[in-house]
């Protein structure tokens, strides 16, 4: 009799066992999958912060070089010390709205950029800033204008151009009575983003807007997805330089 009650101990022991282990290979696999999540957080976190030092450096680099050379054929009597922190600022206030837009654009694409001449570009998806099919700024497209002013800080003295672009496909015939063609939507939507800018305190002086319809696309139009990538708004800071140089070009006398 002790042999059966013993038995039946050891049986009921092992049953404890084997359900302890399964229990345990279960606290494993949500463990495994915990960790993986946060692993997953992480290395977005990284690429993020990577992809702010990328545009740092780029953009020092990039600018440092164009203010050199302007340096060098001019008596301006700014310091390399000066123009240092100019610089880290300006590079600084555009990682920050790379973030800031990031936050509030689905695609987390690029959207901050610096062109070889020292331009600096923002590109503003329609579906970011503009109600569907409209002219109106959403409030994240409000909260984006004001993400950019605060950049702008930065940059006073250049000049602020905002373009609009549009798709290639004709205006449908409801709305031809507004806009005639996407000449006149992408100018509308610029002005748009225009008037943000001046109400949020930018000096109308320093503003353009212009329409360029579908002249410049950022890609070739073959589906739904490359049609919305090329219907955006374009905002691009001219350094003060620059603008005197086109004001002579253009045989415009230089402002005092």
């Amino acid at each position: 009799r002790q042999l059966a009650v013993r038995s039946a101990q050891l049986q009921s022991t092992r049953q404890q066992l084997r359900q302890a282990r399964l229990e345990l290979e279960e606290a494993r696999a949500l463990l495994g999958v915990r960790e993986a999540v946060i692993a997953a957080r992480e290395a977005r976190l990284e690429n993020m912060s990577q992809r702010q030092r990328s545009l740092e450096q780029r953009y020092r680099e990039t600018r440092y070089q164009l203010e050199l050379q302007q340096n060098l054929q001019s008596d301006q009597a700014a310091t390399i010390n000066a123009l240092e922190q100019r610089l880290q600022a300006e590079a600084e206030a555009m990682a920050a709205l790379q973030n800031e837009l990031e936050l509030l654009d689905e695609e987390r694409e690029e959207l901050v950029s610096i062109t070889e001449t020292g331009t600096t570009v923002v590109k503003l998806p329609n579906q970011l800033v503009f109600t569907s099919g409209s002219t109106r700024i959403d409030a994240d497209g409000l909260a984006a204008l004001e993400a950019l002013v605060r950049a702008l800080e930065s940059f006073p003295d250049h000049t602020i151009s905002v373009e609009g672009h549009s798709d290639s496909v004709p205006i449908r015939d409801e709305f031809r009575f507004k806009f005639p063609s996407n000449w006149e939507l992408s100018a509308a939507r610029a002005s748009a983003a225009v008037k943000v800018l001046t109400d949020l305190g930018i000096e109308p002086e320093r503003l353009r807007a212009v329409g360029l319809a579908d002249t410049r696309p950022l890609v070739e139009e073959v589906d739904a997805e490359s049609r919305r990538r090329n219907r955006r708004i374009e905002v691009l800071l001219y350094p003060g330089e620059l603008k005197l140089a086109e004001a002579a070009l253009a045989g415009e006398p230089e402002s005092p």
